[in-house]
């Protein structure tokens, strides 16, 4: 007998240990539980973390900038704010969110495009009253970003564009309303084509330097501020390490500055902003303890303390303070043909551990055969968080 449908409510299966009953008080129980795990994951602030990571620090107000940047916001509705690494381009995009109104804050570096945009759609529909989405493609994902748009008035903050240059370009080509949208990125040139207004973000001018160096506590005579005022060129990261790390003579540039940085350190401590810096997700401290064989976190945890000028330490989640700075370990490292050995090392690691994702993609590229029984797991995971670039290498690695 061959059953072509059933359409009863309730299914008992023979054994008698399952009953699956869809009636509508069971439906509204699964939906609830569903909306109080998305109400978790959306009600993180990805704006009070960054808030907590100026709080305490010393701000120099750049109060003719901060309005002219608000006066082209106002003009254009959405603004990519540019400008070469260290410019402080994030300091001033947390300096213009205390005049905005309905703030929704994200950076894309190390994120997946379907959480990005996801983050957006349930920050708009959660002010709004209406149920959360869970949304597994990106296509579907920019279709409920237009839609929400139609009811926001929100102001959205998207730092660090230039990591994810599709994902940004598919956000600024939508329709805003009455919404503000404000970017920024080091790479002008990714989003040329967009058709979006510009703002350059400036170096600091020789009143504004000498306020960066007192907030400091670095007190200088009139030769040794014109020294650094000019090997600097104004640029606030270069001014930072100079107050952290004060080296002679001056380096001639940010690069020259961080291999000075990098070559005073111990290997340990080397090894530390390495290890940091490498993996996909975020490396936690107590992992770091086990690679590098703390005898306990206590231990590993006062060497990042020692190094808390060069590291974030979000509750146990480690990552460089700088993006420019991680640039310049990796290729550092590339150059003294260390970087392989250092993802060998933590992807078999986290093999280990079964974080098949963090594995697959430092070895993917120098140890297939290790991860190659994984790669039909990884990929529909990739594929369902928009990372189409790692997806394609494992598709083609594993056909």
């Amino acid at each position: 007998m061959k059953i072509e449908t059933q359409n009863a409510k309730t299914i008992y299966n023979v054994a008698g240990n399952m009953h699956l009953h869809n009636s509508p008080e069971v439906v509204a129980l699964l939906n609830k539980g569903k909306q109080e795990k998305l109400k978790e994951i959306n009600s993180i602030s990805f704006f009070e973390i960054l808030t907590k990571e100026f709080s305490g620090k010393k701000l120099i107000e750049r109060k003719s900038e901060l309005q002219e940047i608000e006066k082209r916001l106002a003009e254009n509705r959405q603004l990519i704010l540019h400008g070469e690494p260290g410019l402080g381009k994030t300091t001033t995009l947390f300096q213009l969110s205390k005049g905005l109104e309905n703030l929704v804050y994200i950076s894309v570096k190390s994120k997946s495009p379907i959480s990005v945009l996801s983050y957006l759609i349930n920050k708009i529909r959660l002010s709004n009253g209406d149920d959360l989405l869970e949304i597994k493609d990106v296509e579907e994902a920019c279709e409920w970003l237009q839609t929400s748009l139609q009811k926001s008035k929100h102001c959205f903050i998207i730092d660090d564009c230039e990591q994810d240059k599709e994902t940004v370009s598919k956000i600024i080509s939508l329709e805003k309303f009455d919404s503000i949208f404000l970017f920024a990125t080091r790479n002008k040139f990714l989003f040329e084509g967009t058709g979006v207004a510009f703002y350059p973000c400036s170096p600091f001018s020789e009143d504004e330097v000498k306020l960066f160096l007192e907030s400091q506590g670095v007190s200088l005579n009139k030769l040794e501020f014109n020294n650094i005022f000019k090997a600097s060129r104004g640029n606030p990261l270069y001014l930072f390490y100079f107050s952290q790390f004060q080296i002679s003579p001056l380096p001639e540039d940010l690069v020259q500055y961080q291999n000075s940085i990098w070559s005073g350190l111990s290997p340990r401590q080397q090894e530390i902003l390495t290890l940091i810096s490498i993996p996909y997700f975020n490396i936690t401290l107590a992992e770091l303890a086990e690679v590098m064989k703390y005898e306990s976190i206590i231990e590993s945890s006062k060497d990042i303390d020692d190094l808390s000028s060069l590291i974030k330490n979000y509750e146990g989640l480690l990552e460089l303070f700088h993006p420019s700075f991680k640039e310049f370990v990796l290729e550092k490292l590339e150059s003294k043909g260390l970087l392989n050995s250092y993802k060998e090392k933590l992807g078999v690691y986290y093999l280990t551990k079964e974080e098949i994702i963090q594995a697959t993609y430092l070895l993917i590229d120098i140890s297939p055969n290790k991860i190659d029984k994984y790669l039909f797991d990884v990929f529909p995971s990739l594929i369902s968080w928009g990372e189409l670039n790692f997806a394609l290498k494992v598709l083609h690695l594993s056909t």
